[in-house]
């Protein structure tokens, strides 16, 4: 007994033992949870594998196909399969529910034939994200398995993952099978493995708010929400902070020393050389009215200069000159302040006090009338109705420009609310009471879930046994866009059922044969649909009004709007961006017009057009800031303001307008610094110029980057102006030293030193030299230091924080993402192959070989035509290359100063193209226009003062505005007769 419970206690404890083992090792046995659906695609329906869609860049069925083959499978009898007959991004997703702050792996088995070796090969992949697993290339011998780790954040409930051929920027050709997709929770991920960390944001999607972000709880609104109010107070505060460094006054410098910036020119004479211009800018700065007198102040940095001295020896006698109008002594007044002058120095102050003398003799010769008038223009106030008047011509060719510019430009009146189904084999039946003989089914696409935001419907209708019977599919591939698929079926009920689920639709519509009219009174019964889904199948029919049978522009995207428009909606409602391959601030530029009219044709289209319009008022102030005269400012803004490309790149929502917006700002700024000295200014007066520069430069670059070309422009013209001034002061330096020898050879022959005492070695410092004890540690070294802030602080501070709403977004991206989409961008277009019908290189856009069609209406009525291209105008593109290499000539040969930052814009805008090898198209030639415009201007000038004649010009701009009249419905969009538009098609490469 005690030998069998002994036996007893040895097997219970064995047991135990036994029990303990296994539960221990039990989790570690167990297969863990795939979480994929349908992980071998044994499950398909017609060739289409169960809980999976596809999805594809060009969604062209004749470059990629999607198959369920049979055969030679890792497991099971079947996989799925990809084939690229072209260059493509074509891809299998599924969406998968994750936890947050968790970590997962993500694998499958693929084999690959004739994968190239220049895209991106067979990979498993996050949708909007850059991270891929191993990819696979060339031809395998068998099944490989690759991988892909995934950790999730806080708020992180799904993963859309997607296995793939090619990828965003890296398309692809070839055959790529898959198997047995594994996704499965993990404690740890191993080092160096291929891995995504999706960071959180803090809260999800509310279901009944639509697009809102959790975080706005009673009435709170949320950093996320309000991102564009915290930008735009950003921007304000980076420029209100540079405004008052540079205006705060220096206690060094006398508060009456003011520097009069030129930045709203004034009316004055030209000179033939630019000799007159530099000196006048020197002399502008001595002059101010006071009385009848004229009083000269410095403002050379608060020391004593040339100036300064003629002024203060001089100026009674000056006065009494200009009162006894002694012309004599006016001019010997003049002398005796030029005594210790250079020769070359005298003239320009001598022919200014002159001129002043001639004022007053010609005030005194004047009648009543005249002398009113002659002493209201010079008065101050007079001076600012001058620049009233120039206020005054801006705003009348702004709003003449905005009359074409905003009508037509986009509709407001599109379909709002919507319905995405979430699941596959959702449905519902539409029963329209009666046998109705349809023709078309209208659809308004949205936006979805996710970045992929396409979906398939299947269209059934009821015959005449009462079955549901295939009637055709529709596709959502596109965004904010009518279309409609024809049909042919009489029949009392159509059920529309989902295939591929994530895209959004807006508003359905149902026509009957002959009718433009949507049929109306249909009840919608028998409602398969899922719980999570956005918005309600009610929504599709809750907004018939606004169906447009014949879709256009002006209810539609078009040509790149698929894009920039589509991204704009995303930042501003903090989703995973589409299009990042380019800077995020242009497109949100055109989020603030959605923000305020919604997201409609108008909404994101008005804000690019404001700033087209804006380019009207800044070529006027360029134009005159350059070449003096009110008539030359005209005639830079009459000049874009009727170019073809100006129009119709501002009236699309594209980022270009703000790019070339920006570049000429920065332009403008840089013709300050460039044309003046800095040592003639107060120091942080001098830096004004610089810091408006490098903000726009910053805006610039944060917009696309062609402002890069514009920031090496910009950077050769800054050094140029440098050497230059350095060279000054090495010439005054010298001539300093020669008059300092010369002072002391005069001393010595006057005062001898007494017997064994100290030889006199002073050597006096002329008064007009004394800048230059500044000029190495203030106008050299401390504007370089300057310089690195405001062409590289503040740009970086700029770029940086307009990917804030793309930090945001969706999953919430890092600063290091944030680099890793510069790197993707850079590889992306000095990388991507491909081809485009309107494409063209460099040297074709000036002579607007090959415009590009934006745009061209479908279902015209028979005789009709709407089309948008984008090309120059030929009176000024083609005038302009004449007149550029005139410009060059005449500047050369004049040493006109002014043209060199023209020509300096036009060259770093135009020549890096030269270099690029990936297709490019005509508008990219936009951001050298206005500097094309400015080369005409100046020749105008040019043969207005030589030749006297002004008709000729006035009937150049007549024909410039002429062309505009007759090109206005190819840029705009209006419907007019195809024999019309036939005839506008001067060459066979001309097509639209």
């Amino acid at each position: 007994m005690k030998k069998t419970s002994f036996k007893m206690k040895k097997f219970l404890i064995l047991f135990f033992a036994f029990i303990v083992l296994f539960a221990g090792l039990a989790p570690a046995l167990a297969e863990k949870e795939n979480l994929a659906l349908n992980p071998s695609f044994e499950e398909d329906d017609n060739g289409r594998p169960m809980f999976w869609n596809t999805w594809d860049w060009k969604n062209d069925r004749s470059v990629t196909s999607y198959h369920i083959e049979t055969g030679e499978a890792h497991s099971g009898e079947k996989f799925a399969t990809i084939v690229n007959d072209k260059e493509n991004d074509a891809r299998f997703r599924q969406l998968i529910n994750v936890k947050e702050n968790s970590m997962y792996r993500i694998s499958c088995w693929v084999k690959t034939e004739n994968v190239g070796f220049t895209g991106l090969g067979a990979n498993i992949s996050i949708t909007g994200r850059l991270e891929t697993s191993r990819d696979v290339k060339g031809t395998t011998d068998g099944w490989e398995s690759i991988e892909l780790y995934v950790k999730t954040g806080r708020g992180i409930n799904t993963l859309d993952i997607t296995l793939g051929l090619g990828g965003y920027g890296y398309v692809n050709t070839g055959k790529a099978s898959f198997d047995d997709v594994l996704v499965e929770e993990v404690n740890a991920i191993p080092a160096g493995v291929p891995m995504a960390v999706i960071e959180g944001t803090g809260g999800e999607k509310e279901k009944d708010g639509g697009e809102s972000v959790t975080g706005e709880k009673d009435g709170t609104r949320s950093f996320r929400s309000d991102w564009m109010i915290y930008l735009g107070a950003f921007f304000a505060a980076l420029a209100g902070a540079g405004y008052a460094f540079c205006t705060r006054k220096d206690r060094q410098y006398n508060p009456e020393k003011v520097y009069e910036g030129d930045y709203f020119p004034d009316e004055e004479d030209d000179s033939e050389t630019n000799g007159k211009h530099e000196k006048g800018d020197k002399l502008k700065s001595l002059k101010e009215d006071s009385g009848s007198g004229t009083v000269y102040k410095s403002t050379l940095q608060g020391k004593v200069s040339l100036q300064d001295a003629r002024a203060a020896q001089g100026l009674e006698s000056a006065k009494g000159a200009e009162k006894t109008k002694d012309k004599g002594a006016l001019k010997s007044a003049v002398v005796q302040q030029d005594e210790k002058a250079p020769e070359n120095e005298a003239a320009p102050l001598e022919a200014a006090a002159l001129q002043d003398a001639g004022k007053v003799q010609e005030l005194e010769k004047a009648n009543l009338f005249q002398k009113v008038l002659l002493t209201f223009k010079s008065s101050r106030f007079g001076h600012f109705v001058s620049r009233k008047a120039d206020i005054a011509i801006m705003a009348a060719m702004t709003i003449i420009y905005l009359f074409p510019a905003l009508i037509n430009l986009g509709s407001t009146n599109v379909p709002k609310t919507g319905w995405m189904p979430v699941r596959t084999g959702e449905n519902f039946t539409v029963d329209f009471g009666r046998q109705v003989n349809l023709s078309r089914i209208y659809y308004y696409q949205g936006h979805g879930e996710g970045w992929y935001i396409d979906g398939t419907y299947r269209i059934e209708y009821l015959d005449e046994s009462g079955e549901f019977k295939p009637l055709g599919t529709f596709k959502k591939n596109d965004f904010y866009k009518w279309s409609y698929t024809r049909i042919n079926a009489k029949t009392q009920k159509i059920r529309i059922v989902t295939e591929e689920p994530g895209g959004t639709l807006l508003e359905l519509g149902f026509f009957e044969e002959a009718s433009s009219k949507p049929v109306t009174g249909f009840l919608i019964s028998d409602k398969a649909v899922d719980m999570y889904d956005e918005g309600t199948v009610e929504n599709l029919f809750d907004e018939p009004e606004k169906i447009a049978y014949r879709p256009s522009f002006l209810t539609n995207t078009y040509f790149d709007e698929i894009y920039h428009a589509r991204t704009a909606y995303e930042h501003l409602n903090l989703l995973e961006p589409y299009e990042n391959t380019h800077p995020p601030l242009g497109k949100l530029f055109i989020a603030i017009g959605i923000a305020i009219f919604g997201m409609n044709p108008f909404g994101w289209r008005i804000i690019g057009t404001l700033f087209g319009a804006a380019m009207i008022p800044l070529m006027y102030l360029f134009g005159k800031k350059m070449f003096k005269k009110r008539f030359y400012g005209f005639c830079s803004a009459f000049l874009i303001m009727f170019d073809f490309m100006h129009f119709s790149q501002t009236r699309i929502a594209t980022i270009d307008v703000y790019a070339t917006f920006f570049i000429i700002l920065m332009y403008y700024f840089m013709y300050d610094y460039f044309m003046n000295k800095s040592y003639e200014l107060e120091f942080k007066k001098s830096l004004m110029p610089l810091l408006y520069c490098g903000l726009t430069f910053g805006i610039g670059v944060a917009t696309k980057w062609i402002s890069i070309y514009a920031g090496a422009g910009l950077a050769l013209l800054f050094f140029s102006a440098k050497i230059i001034e350095y060279l000054d002061y090495k010439k005054y330096i010298n001539m300093a030293q020669n008059k300092s020898r010369k002072t002391n050879k005069t001393a010595n022959r006057k005062k001898q030193p007494a017997a064994g005492g100290k030889k006199y070695t002073d050597k006096p410092v002329p008064a007009d030299l004394r800048w230059t004890d500044d000029f190495i540690p203030l106008n050299l070294i401390g504007t370089a230091a300057y310089c690195i802030v405001f062409f590289i602080l503040i740009p970086i501070i700029i770029y940086i924080a307009s990917y804030i709403p793309y930090m945001l977004s969706g999953q919430g991206h890092g600063l290091g993402e944030v680099w890793s989409l510069q790197l993707h961008a850079y590889r992306y277009h000095s990388q991507l192959e491909a081809t485009h019908t309107f494409s063209s290189p460099w040297y074709q856009w000036p002579i607007i070989y090959r415009p590009t069609w934006f745009y061209s209406g479908m279902d015209m009525p028979a005789g009709e035509a709407s089309t948008i291209v984008s090309m120059g105008n030929p009176a000024i593109w083609w005038v302009g290359i004449i007149a550029f290499f005139v410009s060059v000539y005449l500047s050369i040969k004049k040493k006109d100063k002014r043209m060199v930052v023209v020509f300096t814009a036009l060259l770093f805008q135009y020549a890096p193209w030269i270099l690029v090898t990936r297709i490019t198209w005509i508008y990219h030639f936009f951001s050298s226009v206005p500097f094309l415009i400015l080369s005409i201007v100046y020749v105008i000038k040019y043969i207005m003062e030589e030749y006297k004649a002004k008709y000729g010009i006035y009937v150049y701009l007549g024909v410039v505005l002429l062309l505009f009249v007759i090109f206005f419905p190819a840029l705009s969009g209006m419907t007019v007769s195809t024999d019309y538009i036939k005839g506008l098609r001067w060459f066979k490469s001309w097509t639209f």
